[in-house]
């Protein structure tokens, strides 16, 4: 059975954990994303490959290249980026790692909130740069005067949730599913929490549901001066309604660790792929660089996950999933819904 990592770095397959799978499985590890495979990789004919979600879409004119396909490890929680539509009609299995960067990400988070709030990246810049310095423009308030809401109270929510509590944080929280389990998470309805936070941070999946659901209509109800934070999912807001809310002034600023279409903004040939793309997606991307040009913005390419820590727990997941898949007195691998 051949099984195809793709996306490696200096993380390997945990071939012990492999081995337990009880089958004689041929591991190929590639540093390439499955995007840059060709005939030469003689990887096409495997019945399973591993890599990481990706904001680019792998549909079917990639996934059909693997005839004998049975499953993808995905190495991430999100899944987003596959055709499971493809998936279910081929009976191809996902399988996913949900549990392995709650505190990563929530550290990430609170430091967003940091370095937002008290306007430490655009200090630094004017310090670097010799700007003339304005002290009074960089005053902020105790993160304990503000209320935070976070959207979505699951592992990496709730992780958020005690962690800005700890810092004397008021916290609300609104989950579609509210759990009885954790007393002390103050849940309340989604527009309670968009008129009374003060900071916002999305930690919810992307989803049909969930695209765009902080647009133009739920800035309108925010409070004069809040600031969002999105260490989730991209297209979880309206980037043509963010923007012109921090012109207006009605957002005070926002810290995004994704955006939508983000492959566009961080690929080595930016240029060769917007020749590629839709109308809708330059558009996109044409709002994503008007975002990264405002002062009060901060932007990351993607890493709130990425610790080395995170990571190998991400690969010991994926490859438990891969030997529970063959081996049945194994743990179950992690198969979200699709």
């Amino acid at each position: 059975m051949k099984i195809v990592f793709f996306d490696l770095d200096e993380i390997k397959p945990d071939k012990e954990i492999l081995d337990g799978s009880n089958v004689n499985v041929e591991v190929i590890e590639l540093s390439k994303n499955v995007f840059e495979t060709d005939e030469n990789d003689n990887v096409f004919d495997a019945e399973g490959i591993s890599l990481f979600s990706t904001s680019r879409k792998i549909g079917s004119d990639i996934l059909s290249k693997f005839p004998n396909l049975k499953f993808i490890s995905v190495r991430s929680t999100g899944f987003d980026a596959i055709d499971t539509t493809y998936c279910k009609e081929k009976s191809i299995r996902v399988f996913n790692v949900p549990r392995y960067g709650e505190t990563t990400v929530a550290e990430y988070t609170i430091g967003m909130i940091f370095a937002l709030t008290r306007n430490i990246v655009r200090a630094n810049n004017d310090m670097k740069d010799r700007n003339q310095l304005d002290i009074k423009s960089y005053s902020s308030r105790d993160l304990e005067a503000w209320t935070l809401g976070v959207l979505g109270a699951g592992a990496i929510g709730r992780s958020v949730i005690n962690k800005a509590q700890c810092l004397g944080m008021n916290v609300i929280a609104y989950d579609p599913y509210p759990s009885k389990d954790f007393p002390n998470i103050k849940y309340v309805s989604l527009e309670e929490l968009i008129k009374n936070s003060d900071i916002i941070s999305l930690h919810v999946p992307s989803t049909k549901e969930n695209y765009h659901m902080i647009g133009e209509e739920n800035f309108k109800k925010m409070k004069k001066g809040v600031y969002i934070i999105n260490t989730a999912r991209g297209d979880l807001i309206d980037n043509k309604a963010l923007y012109g809310a921090l012109l207006s002034g009605h957002v005070a600023g926002t810290a995004l660790d994704v955006l939508e279409e983000e492959g566009l903004m961080v690929g080595d040939d930016t240029l060769g792929m917007l020749a590629q793309r839709t109308k809708e997606e330059l558009f996109t991307y044409s709002i994503n660089t008007k975002l990264m040009n405002l002062d009060n913005v901060i932007v990351t390419p993607h890493i709130a996950f990425d610790t080395l820590d995170a990571r190998k727990r991400i690969m010991t997941q994926t490859c438990k999933n891969i030997a529970g898949y063959y081996n049945a007195e194994l743990e179950k691998p992690s198969e979200p819904k699709i």
